[in-house]
């Protein structure tokens, strides 16, 4: 039978080793729990859902977590390193969802501990994200960037759960704090790199020049694609990105960014930049005429892709700036045509 507990009581459960592995049949708890501050069923449903993924209680059914809309009610079974791990995030999460974003700075990140660090939980506030989508672009940042697969959200309270070693889920906090910032944030790259492993680095950008989110997009597909960065992700009202990548990668980016992120038309082609170990080793950035049209310059950066075989010919509509990335010869080609483009 089913003991309702509220969290203004705690529940005293039993002793649990939590992450530890036990080869044999762990016996088995139940409890529910009723929430007295997710005032919605949305918000209800959020908190619900993060406790079934994040203690892997697999099954939502009568053998593991049923949740009553109506009641706020979350009947739970599962063993007792579930169960325990269930009634901290419910305490955690089970509060007035604006006391996070009330505060100036991110509230103290709650964290449970497994007993060797192999299994960390930890839940991050971002009080600075001022929409949900605001929350949910800079959580997919962390989430893709950090590779960390068990990252759920809670829109609400502006609230990460995260469930990794300690050292990953140090990677993901790291991440979410860097793009959670004010709008005041200096742009460029002021905070040191996070070193992941030995060719492994993380590196936040912000934007200062483009004057729209189709702009600053249209910078970071740049980088993304002219330098080959698979693990990459924005944060549209920042101007910001996360980046992770070797150093030759991030070399790639911090020249592009250089290139692009200005604040008016150019009138000289920028320096070559070499890439060591590729065929298409030369990547440059050109400027077309300001006063050429949108469709005019999206045509001419047609024509030098098609007529040249150059496979990577970038546009940023604001600048007028191509990105091309080919052979040496390539280069050359596409600076004649340019050139007589501009006449």
């Amino acid at each position: 039978m089913r003991n309702t507990i509220g969290f203004a009581i705690a529940a005293l459960l039993a002793p649990a080793v939590f992450g530890q592995a036990n080869a044999q049949p762990q016996p088995m708890q139940d409890r529910v729990f009723t929430f007295q501050h997710t005032e919605t069923v949305q918000n209800f449903q959020e908190v619900a859902n993060l406790i079934h993924f994040i203690t892997e209680i697999r099954d939502a059914t009568a053998d593991g977590i049923i949740a009553d809309n109506a009641q706020k009610t979350l009947a739970v079974h599962g063993t007792a390193e579930q169960v325990e791990l269930a009634s901290w995030l419910a305490k955690q999460l089970d509060q007035p969802v604006d006391q996070p974003l009330k505060s100036s700075a991110a509230p103290a990140s709650p964290q449970y501990n497994g007993p060797t660090g192999d299994d960390v939980v930890r839940i991050l506030y971002l009080p600075h994200t001022a929409t949900v989508q605001d929350f949910q672009e800079i959580a997919n940042a962390a989430r893709t960037v950090s590779e960390v697969r068990r990252v759920f959200t809670y829109n609400a309270a502006r609230a990460m759960a995260i469930r990794d070693t300690a050292d990953r889920v140090a990677m993901v906090e790291w991440i979410a704090g860097e793009l959670d910032q004010r709008s005041s944030a200096t742009p460029g790259y002021t905070a040191p790199d996070y070193l992941v492993g030995r060719n492994d680095s993380i590196r936040v950008y912000r934007v200062a020049n483009a004057k729209s989110i189709q702009d600053f997009q249209e910078i970071a597909n740049n980088m993304r694609t002219m330098a080959e960065i698979r693990r990459m992700f924005t944060y549209n009202t920042g101007h910001a990105m996360a980046v992770r990548g070797t150093p030759e990668e991030l070399g790639m980016a911090d020249w592009l960014l250089k290139q692009l992120d200005k604040p008016g038309p150019q009138s000289q082609a920028s320096e070559e930049f070499r890439v060591s170990g590729a065929a298409d080793d030369v990547m440059r950035v050109f400027y077309l005429p300001s006063s050429q049209p949108v469709e005019a310059f999206q045509q001419s950066a047609k024509q030098i892709r098609t007529t040249l075989e150059i496979r990577r010919v970038f546009t940023y509509n604001a600048l007028r700036a191509l990105s091309v990335r080919g052979t040496e010869s390539q280069l050359a080609l596409a600076q004649h045509m340019i050139e007589e483009i501009g006449q």
